[in-house]
């Protein structure tokens, strides 16, 4: 069974762009073609609604931009689909839907810290049809942000204590994440802090887009924006301020039906669970060992990746690869760095497939043993990050029910919530200081509205012919049952009956001036 992602082969690969000096930090330009990226450029208007102003960021299967709504008049982000993940029923569409129909409404999901498309469309390029999904304006994944938080361990656990409670609302609902890990958290902004700020006062915080023509002169392929823009970060500049230590869970691309598990997972071998690295079983369990290892990175930072260290740290945290994997993990092993001439080594029972777990085997475990008061793996590594003492162990013990071979034997989400350790006041925290602040909703109208936009929106940079195959509008606010009823029944009868009120009152008040001039 293989696990490595394919690559393009040096000999028959035919670069059809500049080589950029920002490649890096930019989507893969050679997606720009059939069935790829929407080829957009700063400056454009999409379906005449959304000016896109700057870049957000990128994925490997879509592109982010911060655009300004000229209808609603307020800022959103609009995540544009490669053609190749934009079909009716692509993944994307279909969890939306799972937790639109599952949830009772924008203030639930808020509250669980869940951030999904509240409206949908498709556009037409010449690469293909175009998943359009309008979200909220959020900040800084947690992975460019944690650098900021330092050692300030009760933030990390008010964010660890966020993580559990969203994947325990999305477990609840029949739902698994699939690939839940620091790259798909999102902090939040504080509410209410774009408001007040206008198309032409952004543009002077947010500065210029830096890009690279991806052709020379005025060359323009069709299939291709004239540049690859780098996206700016709300924790640059002026606008770091506007960060919250809310989070929300995004990315639902790999999400699936609890009793409808796929047959593979497109996850990082580092947050899949040892049944699915070693035998391609999905589920619950493999959500849990995901939020396991994102919750021991939001404590101590990121972890290596590589295939060797992640079947280390497994045998050094829980013991020896047990005889149902084992085979399994020898051979991917010897298939990752043996002789591939070689047959793998036969696998030793009981006995550790990465080597003796009793002696260091290298740099960093001899460090460990020689500065760390601790003897348990895990706390050695939660004490050389300087967590507080008294929470170690009790953390620690949280991490030892979720790092399990079999599954069946870790704590579910809701069961993670009650855990000693969310329960403990250490650091003067309480769970009740846990309570999230609401997402900025762009369905929300209760806002001011920001100063009238400039006329330089009306400066328009010629556009690519589209077409809009479908809009479809999310009223995701109208699934609560409270707030339907009021709107549809209770207002409106309240609006009458006061009317009528004002009527009789109107009447008794005539015929009382009547009956005063009679006498």
């Amino acid at each position: 069974m293989s696990r490595t992602n394919t690559t393009r082969s040096s000999a028959s690969f035919v670069r059809k762009y500049n080589s950029l000096s920002i490649m890096d930090e930019v989507e893969d330009v050679e997606w720009y073609q059939p069935d790829g990226f929407y080829p957009l450029d700063i400056g454009e208007t999409i379906i005449n609604r959304f000016k896109v102003v700057h870049k957000l960021g990128h994925g490997g299967i879509a592109t982010v931009w911060f655009c300004w709504d000229l209808q609603e008049e307020k800022w959103i982000a609009l995540k544009i689909n490669s053609a190749s993940h934009s079909s009716d029923d692509c993944s994307d569409l279909k969890t939306n839907r799972m937790i639109e129909t599952r949830s009772q409404g924008i203030e639930e999901l808020n509250d669980n810290n869940i951030m999904i498309a509240l409206e949908t469309f498709f556009i037409e390029s010449p690469n293909g049809r175009h998943l359009c999904s309008v979200l909220p304006v959020a900040g800084p994944r947690f992975t460019d942000w944690e650098d900021r938080m330092g050692e300030d361990f009760d933030r990390r656990k008010k964010m660890s204590y966020q993580l559990a409670k969203a994947l325990a609302f999305l477990h609840s609902k029949g739902i698994c994440h699939g690939d839940f890990r620091p790259d798909n958290i999102l902090m939040r902004l504080k509410p209410g802090c774009l408001d007040q700020i206008g198309y032409d006062e952004m543009k002077a915080l947010i500065g210029e887009a830096n890009g690279e023509q991806l052709l020379d002169g005025d060359e323009r392929s069709p299939h291709a924006p004239k540049c690859a823009y780098l996206p700016f970060s709300f924790r640059n500049g002026n606008l770091s301020h506007m960060i919250s230590d809310d989070i929300a869970i995004v990315d639902f691309g790999e999400s699936y039906e609890r009793d409808s598990p796929p047959e593979k997972l497109n996850i990082p071998l580092k947050y899949a669970g040892p049944e699915w690295i070693f035998g391609d079983q999905t589920g619950l369990g493999n959500d849990i060992w995901s939020l396991s290892y994102t919750l021991l990175e939001v404590q101590i930072g990121p972890l290596p990746g590589d295939l060797w260290n992640i079947i280390r740290r497994m045998e050094r945290y829980i013991g020896p690869i047990p005889p149902t994997y084992g085979p399994a993990a020898t051979k991917l092993l010897h298939d990752e760095s043996g002789d591939p001439d070689e047959p793998p080594p036969n696998y030793e029972k009981d006995e550790p497939v990465t080597g003796s777990l009793t002696e260091p085997l290298n740099l960093q475990e001899k460090y460990e043993a020689t500065h760390s008061e601790f003897d348990n793996p895990i706390h050695i590594a939660l004490g050389l990050a300087d967590m507080p003492k008294d929470d170690i162990p009790v953390f620690g013990n949280l991490l030892a029910k979720l790092f399990k071979y079999d599954p069946e034997e870790r704590l579910g989400a809701s069961q993670i919530l009650e855990h000693d350790w969310f329960k403990s006041t250490v650091g003067k925290m309480n769970i009740d200081s846990f309570k999230t602040k609401p997402i900025i909703s762009i369905l929300d109208e209760t806002h001011s509205v920001p100063d009238k936009v400039s006329e330089s929106l009306d400066a328009e940079i010629p556009t690519p012919p589209m077409i809009v195959t479908e809009v479809r509008t999310v009223k995701i606010t109208e699934k609560c049952p409270w707030y339907h009823t009021v709107a549809t029944w209770a207002a409106p009868v309240l609006g009458l009956l006061c009317v009528y009120l004002l009527y009789i009152y109107a009447t008794l008040r005539i015929e009382m001036r009547i009956l005063e001039a009679a006498r």
